[in-house]
């Protein structure tokens, strides 16, 4: 699970969308190449409880705080609430 905390921080900055948005940023900007999509995400998670991957995914909320959780859309109708350390 905290493998899962770490990918989403990664992923964090990914959310993509087709409208032009203004981002915020935290650390380090995070750069695309490497990243998976969720259909993949999902595939590969398969029965594990974490792992460690950066993720290409549409965050729809997320809290206004510095980074203390957020809800990913995963597809399918399905959204997996991520939560932060710190």
């Amino acid at each position: 699970m905290k493998k899962l905390i770490f990918l989403f921080i990664i992923s964090l900055g990914l959310s993509l969308n087709s409208t032009a948005q203004k981002a915020e940023y935290f650390g380090d900007k995070i750069k695309p190449e490497g990243a998976i999509n969720t259909e993949e995400f999902v595939k590969k998670m398969g029965g594990t409880d974490s792992m460690n991957v950066k993720l290409k995914a549409k965050v729809n909320e997320a809290c206004k705080k510095k980074g203390c959780w957020m809800n990913v859309d995963l597809g399918n109708g399905q959204a997996m609430m991520v939560r932060f350390k710190d």
